[in-house]
């Protein structure tokens, strides 16, 4: 079984390969630009999608399978329809931006949803809210403004988001 510090280590070795290749870069050049803030789009929509699966699901007490099962057909459905929007949305017609926006999203979500899949109860909860907080420090990495005010606005909506899916759960 993979520990959380080595499917974090595994998605920080896949973004450096993608910056290394061109598909994501860190340096000024338009389409690397877009690139990148479609990643970021992707991976935030599918953090905070599974986020809400999660805790939405643990508060009402479902069981463990059935938060893998949701985020399973919410990350496969993302990828689709997250790819898809971006694609017809931009004028651009930049099909690397609609996968990086989809497939990031997907991946999100998969990935914070894989302890659902393997276990159950507070520890899944605990591995899948760490996996969650460290997807998090990913994106405050490949956001544009970095720094502090990445950090604060990436794990504020984040807890906005979690306190209010938290709640839903109590419906």
């Amino acid at each position: 079984m993979l520990t959380v510090m080595q499917m974090d280590a595994g998605v920080s070795a896949g973004i450096k390969l993608m910056v290394l290749h061109g598909v994501i870069s860190t340096t000024k050049p338009h389409g690397a630009i877009v690139r990148r803030g479609s990643l970021v789009f992707g991976l935030v929509d599918g953090l905070t999608l599974v986020l809400g699966l999660i805790l939405g699901n643990v508060i009402s007490h479902q069981a463990a399978n059935a938060i893998w099962h949701s985020a399973l057909g919410g990350g496969v459905a993302e990828l689709g329809g997250m790819s898809l929007g971006q694609y017809w949305s931009s004028k651009d017609r930049d099909w690397v931006a609609a996968l990086l926006n989809g497939g990031g999203c997907c991946a999100a979500t998969l990935l914070a949803g894989m302890p659902f899949a393997i276990g159950s109860g507070a520890i899944a909860t605990i591995v899948a809210l760490t996996i969650i907080g460290g997807q998090g420090a990913v994106i405050c990495l490949l956001r544009e403004e970095g720094g502090m005010v990445a950090v604060l606005r990436t794990f504020g909506l984040l807890l906005l988001v979690g306190l209010l899916s938290g709640a839903s759960g109590f419906l």
